[in-house]
């Protein structure tokens, strides 16, 4: 900051916004906060689907703390950024006056190539980072609530798991029958186009899924919570399929099962809601514009 001169300092995610104040001592830089999520929401969310009273009354804690955290970093940057309008809203609510822009993940569309013809159908998957508490909670969920039930009435299909970083006592929770977990993976978009259906059973969490965006890019069938596509502006039956518990989870999964109409059309639907959507080129275009536009204001 002392050697070079920034027009723009983008701070990306809410644990930098501590150094907006010695940015502002050695910089003139328009500062960017960009919110990936509403932090405090993803600890009240899994303070909410928590049964231990005593680690119940901890996560509350700390997601009443994160808030805290949270309300006293607005208004301090210049510019806010945020994923989703819903985030957008949020941030509004809890007094945010500064100008700010909805820029979700942008998807180069011209990289991510679905395949299809190389789907191994019906094939249930999963892909994600098994370090990650919100991933960890739901696959647990799911392999518990509904996977024990889908197993014993389709004994042939495989639910087939891609992820780092999975802790000694989650493996083992992936030990059941017809489950098959391979750890971290060297080409995921191979993994993901090669499978069929894309499960991800979310129930906490905040902000925009990008691995939910990646998978509807490459054509994948999925279904998900209400959280998963939670800022994303999908369609039930039309894009994707949307569950929140576990009876509708299996219901949806059985349905592509037996239909594979539905499933091919929910997959097509997928790539054209990516292009029209979370092409990058346009969502970078347009952050560009609104922050030189906001520049010419502080200048």
């Amino acid at each position: 900051l002392v050697n070079n001169e920034f027009d723009v300092i983008l701070l990306e995610g809410l644990y930098l916004c501590p150094y907006i104040e010695i940015i502002r001592k050695y910089s003139k830089a328009m500062i960017v906060f960009k919110a990936h999520n509403i932090e405090h929401e993803i600890w009240e969310r899994f303070a909410k689907n928590e049964s231990n009273f005593f680690k119940q009354n901890y996560l509350k804690i700390l997601s009443e703390r994160i808030k805290v955290m949270e309300t006293q970093t607005i208004n301090k940057y210049d510019v806010l950024n945020t994923l989703t309008s819903r985030d957008a809203n949020m941030f509004n609510s809890l007094g945010n006056k500064k100008p700010f822009f909805v820029s979700p993940v942008g998807i180069d569309v011209s990289h991510l190539i679905p395949q299809r013809e190389k789907i191994v159908y019906p094939t249930l998957f999963y892909i994600g980072a098994l370090d990650w508490a919100p991933n960890q909670e739901g696959l647990v969920w799911f392999i518990r609530k509904v996977w024990s039930n889908l197993n014993q009435k389709y004994p042939d299909l495989k639910f087939e798991i891609a992820g780092r970083n999975a802790p000694e006592w989650f493996v083992k929770i992936l030990n059941e029958p017809n489950i098959v977990y391979y750890g971290e993976i060297t080409d995921a978009y191979k993994f993901i186009n090669e499978h069929a259906i894309m499960l991800v059973p979310l129930l906490s969490g905040s902000g925009m899924r990008i691995k939910i965006v990646e998978g509807l890019a490459l054509g994948k069938t999925i279904v998900t919570t209400s959280i998963g596509t939670e800022g994303i502006d999908t369609t039930h039956n039309i894009n994707i399929l949307i569950a929140d518990t576990a009876e509708q989870f299996q219901k949806q999964i059985e349905k592509l099962l037996s239909d594979k109409p539905l499933f091919e059309s929910l997959g097509t639907n997928a790539i054209k809601f990516v292009k029209e959507n979370f092409d990058i080129k346009n969502i970078t275009k347009y952050l560009i514009e609104f922050w030189n536009k906001n520049l010419i204001k502080l200048n």
